[in-house]
């Protein structure tokens, strides 16, 4: 994994994907070309930033380095809360499922996240049916921390 900041955005590489920080003329223009829950999620953080290129109001496209066709997105879904934890949410497109890129893409995301000195962890809500999404997170070192009738949380915590 090699991360990056290319004009305030972050960018960071793995051995087959790209995951890179959407601006917001970019989350604007992508709220166009997605299914109706993404759009609102876009038009939310657009709605509420966290500051300039902030990446915890911000959309990644994560896309393959050898061809550059986009997989899937991983978003943050607002600024850090009171004990400096973000939320990420992720959806791989259909065609790309099952074949790990996800599961990179947020684990890579993740690694990134935890350097940055003023988080203290990562959590996660996944529906209780949806077994892929939770091996995702899983995947990534989460660990399940709550349960609600619908949803299972998980959390990764700064290590130190």
């Amino acid at each position: 994994m090699t991360p990056a900041r290319h004009d305030a955005l972050v960018s960071v590489l793995t051995e087959r994907l790209s995951v890179v920080q959407l601006s917001e003329a970019q989350m604007a223009a992508l709220a166009a070309d997605v299914d109706a829950e993404t759009a609102d999620a876009i038009r939310y953080l657009l709605a509420h930033p966290a500051g300039p290129s902030s990446p915890w109001t911000a959309f990644y496209a994560v896309s393959r380095r050898v061809d550059g066709v986009r997989v899937g997105l991983i978003c943050f879904k607002g600024a850090p809360d009171r004990h400096g934890r973000v939320e990420i949410g992720y959806g791989t497109h259909e065609p790309f499922r099952g074949q790990g890129y996800m599961t990179e893409a947020v684990a890579a995301l993740c690694r990134y996240v935890l350097t940055h000195t003023d988080i203290a962890g990562i959590e996660a809500e996944t529906l209780h049916t949806n077994a892929a999404s939770q091996q995702v997170v899983a995947r990534c070192g989460m660990r399940p921390f709550k349960s609600t009738p619908e949803s299972l949380w998980w959390r990764i915590d700064k290590e130190g």
